[in-house]
């Protein structure tokens, strides 16, 4: 069933286009009715990428933290960087180019998609039909480089990979090189995930031509090996240099535990393998289709495993891989104390393996299924379910833009206005690289807003392993509320901090109570780890604090989730509601914007003048 409609257009690749045109149209006019993003400005996700593109259209180096000076990117610089050249060619400001660039994604995502599955299966039918799945509308808008990863990345990198080892070419080999080499700047997790997998691939490739005993095939294997090694060795070294080499891989904190899953608990993984099996065994509907499409495909390969050509080879070296670094938390949880976020390694490769396993069942559904002798029966039953899929994801992401609360946030309430003023004065007025020092999620929403750099920052988002956010957070703290000046001017220079920021939220933004004064939720203060030293430090400067088990981040506080013993910056620091910090830094303070209503002033910046400050 081959239609040819000029000599590139066949009735497939038609097809392909009209689907990726109509979805196009509807996520675009989905969109184009936010007015703001659909995440909370405090702690909120989609605010902190705004952050990277402010960062880096301001003029920040994409290869750098977008929030912290001299740290790595928390959030990789591949997705802002693009959206930022998106922007930058279209005109449009933030957070609009985001949203319209959420849709140059899912139309590049449709032909990505498209273009590995053909080169897989080389059949049109299956890759259009595959692409639709893989494609769904409900994944959509992506304002975050993890959905970005998952739509572009992943089936370039399959796309690359499967020719690779297809062929053979040395072209390849240098092409997947220099991919995997850019790797750590579209997603660390992928990254690992595609490490585990490539690793696979070669060690395939080499047991194969050692088993063949060809010398010939042995050396143009090394060739191909050593060209990899070399591009990949050169590209991986932007974004891995420091780590290695400056910071010699130390890890200050406990990066790992702290806002997922704890992996070191026998329960959760217990409970993740359950749940992986579930996901990957969904008879949901409509789900229940791929769940039976990845069955059927399971019981081709094991049907031809005497005979595998290349692409089952593939399906199950890829599937192996996948299934390794998304459980190897069994090992390096009781030999490390650590593991790659297992969620993320799922979601990356483990369930990307399972789906192109059913991928090739509906392949030989289509080809190859004596069931059903008429193939225009099998292709009549595929396009009912992909259209059912298909129109269910339409569905769904109705509903989802309708009620999910933040969604409702995007469309209906802007930027306060006092946020505004103060994004325009800071835009205005002060370089990409000055430092600002605030609590951690008013610090989080100027970073959101403008790209500038911060003393301190939630630790979820920073996401920077390298960064000593512990000891950050006390020197933040000694500078706000310490006694001695001497020391708050050297951490001032030793910072570069130029402009304390504080609102009406500062106490509330950590601390929250009552009207009778009592506290009820502990929300986001500063903290460090409970040891003799950190005490000695926040004390010898006056800085009071409570001890305590708890989370470290805000946002993830369950029973799962490792707790730990804490130092906590106590709300007794507080001199005043309009004045938290102590007086002793007034001196060293400039009022350079303020916001009022009526007579109060409810939100000031301030130029430091200490040591060194700019």
């Amino acid at each position: 069933m081959k239609f040819e409609i000029g000599r590139f257009f066949t009735v497939w690749r038609v097809l392909l286009l009209a689907y990726a045109v109509v979805f196009s149209f509807i996520l675009a006019n989905a969109v184009s009715g936010f007015v703001s993003l659909p995440s909370p400005m405090y702690g909120g996700d989609y605010y902190y990428q705004m952050g990277c593109f402010y960062n880096i259209m301001e003029g920040g180096n994409p290869l750098d933290s977008s929030s912290i000076v001299g740290g790595v990117p928390g959030y990789q610089p591949a997705y802002p960087l693009i959206g930022s050249a998106y922007c930058a060619i279209t005109g449009s400001s933030l957070p609009g180019c985001m949203f319209g660039f959420s849709v140059i994604i899912y139309l590049f995502s449709v032909v990505f998609w498209f273009i590995a599955l053909n080169a897989m299966f080389k059949d049109e039918r299956t890759a259009l039909f595959a692409t639709i799945l893989a494609t769904s509308i409900m994944q959509h808008p992506i304002l975050k480089y993890t959905g970005f990863t998952d739509a572009i990345i992943v089936p370039l990198f399959i796309f690359a990979l499967y020719k690779t080892f297809e062929d053979k070419k040395i072209q390849y080999f240098a092409v997947l090189g220099i991919f995997y080499g850019l790797l750590p700047l579209t997603h660390m997790m992928f990254f690992i995930g595609a490490t585990f997998i490539i690793g696979l691939f070669f060690l395939y490739e080499i047991y194969s031509v050692l088993r063949e005993r060809q010398n010939e095939k042995i050396r143009e294997l090394g060739k191909n090996m050593a060209v990899f090694a070399v591009l990949a060795a050169a590209f991986l070294m932007l974004y891995w240099y420091r780590p290695i080499f400056e910071w010699n891989l130390h890890m200050p904190y406990d990066r790992t535990h702290m806002d997922v899953a704890d992996m070191g608990n026998r329960e959760v993984q217990m409970q993740f393998i359950a749940n992986s099996v579930s996901s990957l065994l969904n008879f949901g509907i409509p789900q229940i289709g791929i769940t039976v499409l990845f069955l059927f495909g399971v019981y081709r390969l094991m049907k031809e495993r005497g005979g595998f050509g290349f692409t089952e080879k593939f399906l199950v070296i890829f599937f192996i891989g996948s299934a390794l670094v998304t459980f190897s938390y069994l090992l390096t949880e009781p030999l490390l104390g650590m593991n790659f976020i297992p969620a993320y390694m799922s979601s990356f490769t483990l369930i990307k393996a399972a789906f192109l396993i059913a991928a090739y069942g509906l392949h030989m559904f289509l080809t190859n299924c004596r069931m059903i002798s008429d193939e225009r029966v099998r292709v009549g039953i595929i396009a009912i379910f992909v259209f059912i899929f298909m129109f269910y994801g339409y569905m769904k992401f109705s509903e989802y833009l309708a009620t999910d609360q933040w969604m409702g946030v995007g469309k209906t309430q802007e930027m306060p206005a006092a946020y505004k003023s103060l994004q325009s004065y800071i835009l205005a007025n002060t370089g990409v690289n000055d430092v600002f020092l605030s609590t951690k999620e008013l610090s989080f929403a100027i970073n959101s807003l403008t790209g500038r750099k911060l003393v301190t920052n939630r630790w979820a988002q920073q996401n920077d392993p390298y960064t000593d956010m512990p000891q950050r957070d006390e020197d933040a703290a000694v500078i706000l509320y310490g006694d001695d000046v001497q020391k708050k001017l050297e951490l001032i220079d030793k910072y570069g901090i130029s402009y304390l920021y504080w609102d009406a939220y500062w106490i509330n933004s950590e601390y929250q109570f009552n009207q009778e004064g009592q506290l009820v939720n502990i929300y986001d203060p500063m903290l460090t780890y409970d040891d003799a030293e950190s005490r000695n430090y926040l004390g010898s400067n006056g800085v009071s604090y409570q001890a305590m088990n708890f989370w470290v981040d805000p946002a993830m506080r369950s029973e799962d989730v490792r707790k730990y013993d804490l130092l906590f910056v106590s709300p007794e620091n507080y001199q005043s509601f309009e004045h938290p910090w102590n007086p002793n830094l007034d001196p060293y303070l400039e009022k350079v914007w303020e916001h009022k209503e009526g007579n109060i002033t409810y939100a000031a910046l301030y130029r430091i003048r200490g040591l060194g400050a700019g």
